[in-house]
């Protein structure tokens, strides 16, 4: 993919400016304790409570539509806050893909905000004594034109080429992942079913 501008504040983690206009964001983890299967089953059985679990700034989740293996073709309803940034999200969810394997999961959500519209990409890996997550988010229009005026918008209210924006993006990021080694062993042991566990 052809980007136009790339900058970086934080070791393994990354900004590039792309096609249209868009802001591409990667970051990668490590995450002790926690297998990918336990992640991806976290992801497609959230609650409001589990939702709140996972990070302070988490608002409100709703599940508004779910087939019956919670997968792909889920739709939500997820409300949270950035800390320190003016962005709210504030918008419905679908799950687009989500699969599993032995040594992997990954799950690709589109967030239908029209002010802030997102694809956010997370891929898990097993690692020895946890979980390598790589976590791609991208933001902005496909629409010429207009969605690059839009993009160019959102790329000055997201400050994100300020250190001060992208440390609260990417702080942001990390927390959430990081938050896993502190609940999600116990939540999944407790809720998981034998579908889950006996994979």
């Amino acid at each position: 993919m052809p980007f136009f501008r790339e900058l970086s504040y934080i070791k393994d983690t990354k900004v590039r400016i792309i096609d249209n206009g868009k802001i591409e964001h990667t970051c990668v983890d490590e995450i002790k304790g926690v297998t990918p299967r336990m992640i991806l089953w976290y992801f497609l059985n959230r609650t409001k409570e589990r939702y709140q679990m996972w990070h302070p700034t988490h608002i409100d989740f709703q599940v508004l539509s779910q087939p019956i293996d919670c997968g792909v073709g889920s739709i939500y309803y997820i409300k949270e806050k950035l800390e320190g940034s003016p962005i709210m999200i504030d918008t419905v969810a679908d799950v687009l893909e989500a699969d599993l394997d032995e040594t992997k999961a990954v799950i690709l959500e589109k967030f239908r905000q029209c002010n802030f519209p997102v694809r956010v990409y997370h891929r898990m890996e097993a690692i020895p004594g946890g979980t390598r997550m790589y976590s791609n988010l991208t933001v902005g229009s496909d629409t010429p034109i207009i969605g690059r005026i839009q993009n160019a918008r959102l790329r000055r209210k997201m400050r994100i080429f300020t250190e001060e924006g992208y440390r609260v993006l990417f702080n942001h990021v990390r927390e959430e992942s990081r938050s896993f080694e502190k609940f999600l062993p116990k939540l999944y042991e407790e809720n998981a079913d034998a579908r889950w566990k006996g994979g």
